[in-house]
């Protein structure tokens, strides 16, 4: 889209108090002033487009679209088509919705969706180990048994990775943030160098980062785990395990009444990088973004998105809090981001490596 457009749709549109997005004929985002549209989008593709996601959707003549977002009434979006030479481009308005609704039908199907696609993809995989081994035992060969192993490490991960996002859903689906006790003023800086140090970790050789910097004063009303998952998840979809992306800088600063935490990537000098975009990713996608947008909303987060490609780049904002009002160190009863060779980052990691690509103890 020609920076012009852009700049005409930031004028008119960016400051909308609804979320709004441009789209292409297909459904694909080519531009936003925030993420607040995603899971809205990714809800109304299902709908419109059923089972067939590459098909492209016909919208009604009187440019607005019923589908079920939750609450007592269907969503209505309103499409307007935009007046740009040489592209089919739609202007997509949707309405604010309550912040403590239940999961909707269309969101548990893309939940249910996701565990049973992973779980086929798994027990695929293991089956397939399995034919190989026995293939090859056959054929007089001894079978590599670590890269069997790997390959049934890889299958785990993505039977673990479907049920830890229905797990955090149902979170957000069943449980208000007011009637947790973890939910209070909580200093935001012990866990966000544990996330900087773990991803260092579990991708030394393939991200180095090359900017840390997490100021003192950082405090916000969230949940422990539910910030967590949520800073892992701002990784997986800003990153999305493109090779290239080596680098990575994170900035956690107050700002304007906000507590801001910015990940950006870029290509550095080229190593041997273990990021690919694997079938687990493309699977789990849809449900990242939801989650993230579950988050947000939950929290009154902001979350926006860089326009570079190159050079992607995403950034938090929480309502900073007064730490006098009772500021916790931010803890829980699940450990953040624990050691184990499954432990939760590992699981969100597999999205874009594989078992053979983590580090693994002598």
């Amino acid at each position: 889209m020609d920076s012009s457009v852009m700049q005409a749709l930031q004028m008119l549109w960016g400051s909308s108090e609804a979320p709004v997005c441009a789209v292409s004929r297909s459904l694909e985002p080519v531009w936003a002033p925030d993420d607040r549209f995603r899971p809205l989008l990714r809800v109304l593709r299902t709908e419109l487009l059923s089972e067939d996601q590459t098909a492209v959707p016909v919208f009604p003549q009187d440019g607005t679209v019923l589908f079920d977002a939750g609450g007592s009434r269907p969503c209505c979006c309103t499409v307007l088509p935009l007046a740009v030479p040489g592209e089919e481009l739609y202007l997509l308005r949707f309405p604010e919705l309550p912040e403590d609704r239940h999961l909707t039908p269309a969101e548990t199907r893309l939940l249910l969706r996701e565990q049973t696609d992973l779980s086929r993809y798994a027990v695929a995989n293991i089956m397939q180990s399995l034919y190989f081994s026995e293939s090859s035992e056959k054929a007089g060969k001894k079978p590599d048994l670590q890269a069997l192993i790997h390959e049934a490490e890889d299958a785990c991960y993505a039977l673990l990775n479907g049920c830890q996002h229905c797990e955090e859903m149902l979170w957000y689906a069943f449980c208000s943030p007011l009637d947790t006790e973890n939910t209070g003023v909580q200093d935001l800086r012990m866990p966000l160098r544990q996330f900087a140090d773990r991803i260092a970790e579990l991708t030394a050789g393939s991200l180095r980062i090359t900017e840390c910097l997490i100021e003192p004063g950082l405090y916000a009303r969230t949940d422990p785990a539910r910030f967590s998952y949520a800073l892992m998840l701002m990784f997986l979809t800003t990153h999305g395990g493109a090779p290239e992306l080596n680098e990575m800088k994170l900035l956690a600063e107050q700002r304007d009444g906000s507590v801001r935490i910015r990940l950006s990537f870029s290509s550095g000098e080229q190593t041997c990088s273990v990021f690919r975009r694997t079938h687990i990713r493309n699977i789990s996608l849809t449900n990242n973004e939801l989650l993230l947008g579950r988050f947000c909303r939950t929290f009154g987060a902001v979350l926006n998105r860089g326009e570079d490609p190159a050079r992607p780049e995403c950034t938090l904002s929480l309502p900073a809090a007064d730490p006098g009002e009772g500021a916790l160190p931010l803890s829980s009863s699940k450990a953040l981001y624990s050691d184990g060779s499954f432990s939760e980052m590992h699981i969100l990691l597999s999205e874009i490596m594989r078992a053979a690509d983590f580090p693994h103890p002598d």
